[in-house]
């Protein structure tokens, strides 16, 4: 994939290569793949967009809202969240999984046996650039 993808079909590509991914590295450490989430989307795009157009990269707003906020904004029912985020040239879903492997905590949410959905929401900087967030919740 070449460029932010920043329309409809070239997003959704986008996130359905990396859930193929992301479930592919969780089977082969015996994990089971994580359920795609409408809401739980949502509320990462809701995220992510926020963040390209603030230019800024953080797990929290300036009110302290935090990923748990967003997921209960969107009417998504949740014990346990969890949140990556990456900004950077992104263009391959492989890349963006390859950075959040690097990372121990990030790799710990990647791998966490009690997230069982997640949701993909990616923005894209005047730049470029890719910003990626990645909600997780559970059961």
């Amino acid at each position: 994939m070449a460029g932010c993808p920043d329309a409809g079909p070239a997003r959704a590509a986008y996130r359905h290569a990396f859930a193929q991914a992301l479930g592919d590295w969780r089977a082969a450490r015996g994990l089971a793949r994580l359920r795609p989430d409408a809401g739980v989307e949502t509320a990462a795009q809701r995220w992510a967009e926020r963040l390209a157009a603030e230019g800024r990269l953080a797990h929290r707003a300036p009110d302290g809202a935090g990923v748990g906020d967003r997921l209960s904004a969107a009417g998504v029912p949740w014990r346990r969240a969890a949140e990556n985020l990456a900004a950077g040239p992104l263009a391959d879903p492989r890349a963006l999984l390859a950075l959040w492997e690097g990372s121990p905590a990030h790799r710990r949410n990647l791998a966490a046996e009690d997230l069982s959905r997640a949701g993909l929401g990616i923005a894209c900087r005047p730049d470029g650039d890719v910003v990626a967030a990645l909600a997780l919740a559970g059961p």
